[in-house]
């Protein structure tokens, strides 16, 4: 009968070579996609690119002609702004 402790052993051992087995494929898939790619260190500064903030106004102002609350027009202020000022960076 094998004790507990032989027991966990053996479970260890199978997740840390199914943990290696993932890297493996992780880096596999990253030669795949990155093959060819020169890929370079920049010191360049990014610049949040800004040319929805007319278009978010533009929207807002539809949406409070449209009769929606204060508070709403606020709220989808909020989220637009997070959501775009996040995602649009050059």
């Amino acid at each position: 009968m094998r004790h507990k402790y032989e027991v966990d052993n053996s479970i260890l051992e199978h997740i840390y070579l199914l943990h290696l087995i993932s890297i493996h494929q992780n880096l596999d898939c990253l030669e795949m996609v990155l093959g060819g790619c020169q890929i370079t260190e920049t010191t360049a500064v990014s610049v949040p690119e800004r040319s929805w903030v007319n278009d978010l106004e533009d929207f807002l102002v539809s949406k409070a002609l449209e009769g929606k609350s204060p508070e709403t027009i606020t709220r989808y202020r909020y989220e637009l702004q997070r959501l775009l000022s996040s995602h649009f960076l050059v």
